[in-house]
């Protein structure tokens, strides 16, 4: 049986819509900002908040693409944005490379309500610190994580995955581990 799935089913009641128009808003003036940087600030975003919170912001599942991880609903949001006359989708010169670039229209107002204040600092901070940075520069730490590269186009990654490390860990961190490992061995 084929039943609809309702596009807030999948991550919740708009987030992803409203965190796209807020950081499209906020990097007007970034002449760096066109969608390959707006799919990494989204990521950078709910990454950091994952590993402050144990949750994403938006929900959203990602998948692998050339360029780095992209939320899976991005392009249904970016067409529902338009549509809506919230959002409009410019072509712009980046380089040698054709791009385009999400803008917020004018009066287009954010619904904050979904975020809670926690979230929108997180957002904010990543926006601030990746300013006038290009997409690719922010591609160098997706690209080197082990979820990256193990993943295929269009595979979805568990977003815990980000987390796991290919590095060896250093001196500290075994001597901490096998303390843990002691104190919490169970007796057989």
């Amino acid at each position: 049986m084929r039943t609809h799935m309702n596009i807030n089913q999948i991550f919740g009641p708009d987030k992803l819509e409203e965190l796209v128009l807020h950081i499209s808003a906020m990097s007007e003036k970034d002449s760096h900002f066109a969608s390959t940087k707006l799919n990494k600030l989204v990521w950078a975003a709910d990454f950091k908040a994952f590993c402050q919170t144990g949750r994403t912001i938006t929900g959203a599942p990602y998948q692998k693409e050339k360029y780095g991880p992209v939320p899976r609903a991005m392009p249904i949001v970016l067409r529902r944005l338009k549509k809506e006359g919230r959002l409009d989708l410019k072509p712009v010169k980046m380089g040698d490379k054709t791009g385009v670039r999400p803008v917020a229209k004018p009066g287009a107002r954010v619904d904050s309500s979904a975020f809670s204040q926690q979230d929108l600092r997180v957002v904010d901070k990543v926006i601030a610190e990746n300013f006038g940075k290009t997409g690719t520069a922010m591609s160098i730490d997706t690209h080197k994580r082990l979820a990256h590269k193990v993943a295929e186009n269009g595979e979805t990654i568990p977003f815990a995955a980000w987390l796991v490390s290919a590095r060896h860990p250093t001196e500290h961190q075994k001597r901490h581990g096998q303390a843990l490992a002691a104190k919490y061995a169970t007796k057989s």
